[in-house]
């Protein structure tokens, strides 16, 4: 069955985001307002494909034409939008060099990370009366293992941080410190994820996009953090029809 958009979700997600902004506007800084527009342009942008995805989605379901594919497709749009709208970090994540021992220690830290929120998750959707997305049409797939691995964790590991910590997080640098840049890019992060996911979902949301924000200032470098959310992605989506 299609997952349709939750209206309460969106309706909060539409609220906490104009109050966002509108802190964040509430100054008389002409410079620091050009780029906040900027930013919430870009994050606006990004609602309308996701929610025009949505829409389309919903019109193919109710005309008898939704496959259990269509959540792939919709992966693969959202990704295609940010590559086109952002090539530039794309190019750079093969010119910098990566420390591989630390690769692998971000990797079991967010695989482990995960196999603990995935535990935690039945727990808090059934707080909220959600369904576990594992029951996601894309399971039935014959290539569900594969679907999995490209559309569930490796295209959103790509361009979620593409996006957030690339795009969003060096607009935000410009005119906050470090620290506030890495809490409000989570915030947006966590914010769009309420498409999919429940109120709750700030519980592990929040921190995981501090931590890719942390990854990506340490080593100023978007390949640790697409790395760590590779794994915390297969963890979550890909482990749990494998096992």
């Amino acid at each position: 069955m299609l997952l349709i958009m939750n209206y309460s979700n969106w309706a909060f997600l539409v609220i906490v985001n104009w109050l966002l902004f509108f802190i964040l506007k509430f100054n008389d800084d002409l410079h620091r307002k050009r780029i906040i527009n900027s930013i919430s342009i870009q994050q606006l942008k990004l609602y309308i494909v996701i929610a025009s995805i949505f829409l389309i989605e919903y019109y193919f379901t109710n005309n008898g034409y939704y496959t259990i594919y269509s959540p792939a497709v919709r992966s693969f749009i959202t990704s295609l939008y940010v590559f086109l709208i952002s090539k530039n970090y794309f190019n750079s994540l093969f010119m910098n060099k990566v420390d591989l021992q630390k690769l692998l220690i971000i990797a079991l830290i967010s695989s482990v990370f995960a196999f603990l929120i995935l535990n935690l998750q039945e727990y808090l959707f059934d707080l909220v009366n959600r369904k576990f997305p594992i029951e996601n049409g894309v399971y039935l797939s014959d290539y569900k293992i594969l679907i999995g691995f490209i559309f569930y964790a490796t295209l959103p590991a790509i361009f979620e941080e593409i996006f957030f910590r690339g795009l969003i997080f060096d607009k935000l640098k410009l005119i906050y410190s470090i620290k506030n840049s890495i809490i409000i890019s989570s915030i947006l992060f966590y914010l769009t994820h309420l498409v999919f996911g429940s109120f709750l979902s700030f519980i592990y949301i929040l921190p995981l996009g501090i931590f890719y924000g942390y990854l990506r200032n340490r080593y100023n470098n978007l390949f640790y953090p697409i790395v760590s959310h590779f794994f915390y992605n297969f963890v979550i989506f890909v482990y749990p029809i494998i096992k």
